[in-house]
């Protein structure tokens, strides 16, 4: 499902998608630089993490879990709570809250430091209409330590789409236990906070996340007549779709 990536410094976003995952929206994220990509790091650098409780590297939760065995599994599972955003990066500083937001039932509680995220897009595809129940997702882009979860940790369940698991296998969604609303979609560097779950406190907050374009919008339930950029499939690799363009003329896409 997620498979997110990071470099720096970031210059620009772009989503690649697989069907039939949960998460496919963004199934994998590359950070580019203006030109070329530059080595990607296993965290970010300057990240400073609380050593692990069991012993295992806590970078282990950065990388693709589903191959792990049973017990290196369930060690991940248990690291969890040592990293962002389920800790602070460096609990020795202060956490600039600048935003703070809750699921439905207020049980699970975040706050954001980051002003602007990284960037976000409305998704179209078969996977986002599902697992949220409407005709497309709105994601926002953030490192994990711009986001700290202050209460309600215990009551996250997670799942990821392509095992078909309840099981903490990054990538995977996340949802609180209790209203079973969505939360984030948690990758390896990265994660996709849903910004309906901010509690903004004016338009002007608001607007630091409006999307930068529609994805998939090949695939849309619905037409979304805003004037921002709408690509058939991932942004820079597909073809922009013009507002209100006949459906029977629209490029044609493979279906996997």
């Amino acid at each position: 499902m997620l498979r997110v990536l990071l470099t720096q410094p970031l210059s620009r976003i772009t989503p690649t998608v697989r069907r039939g995952a949960g998460l496919q929206i963004y199934s994998s994220y590359r950070f580019y630089t203006n030109s070329h990509p530059t080595p990607l790091p296993t965290k970010p650098p300057h990240q400073k993490l609380p050593p692990s409780s069991t012993g295992m590297p806590l970078s282990s939760n950065d990388r693709d879990t589903r191959n792990l065995s049973g017990s290196e599994k369930r060690q991940v599972h248990e690291n969890r709570m040592n990293r962002p955003p389920y800790c602070l990066a460096d609990p020795s500083k202060r956490f600039n809250t600048i935003y703070t937001g809750a699921c439905f039932c207020e049980r699970v509680k975040f706050r954001i430091s980051r002003e602007k995220p990284l960037d976000a897009k409305y998704c179209h595809c078969e996977g986002c209409q599902v697992l949220h129940g409407a005709p497309f997702q709105w994601a926002a882009i953030f490192e994990k330590s711009d986001v700290h979860f202050y209460e309600g940790r215990d009551q996250l369940i997670y799942w990821n789409t392509g095992e078909k698991s309840t099981e903490y296998i990054l990538p995977c969604k996340v949802y609180c236990n209790h209203c079973r609303a969505p939360i984030m979609d948690e990758g390896r560097n990265m994660l996709l906070l849903f910004p309906t779950l901010i509690q903004f406190k004016d338009v002007k907050s608001k607007l630091n996340f409006k999307p930068s374009c529609h994805i998939f919008y090949s695939r849309r339930a619905i037409d979304v007549p805003d004037g921002i950029p709408k690509w058939a499939e991932h942004k820079d690799e597909s073809e922009q779709i013009p507002e209100n363009f006949p459906p029977q003329n629209e490029p044609a896409r493979e279906m996997k």
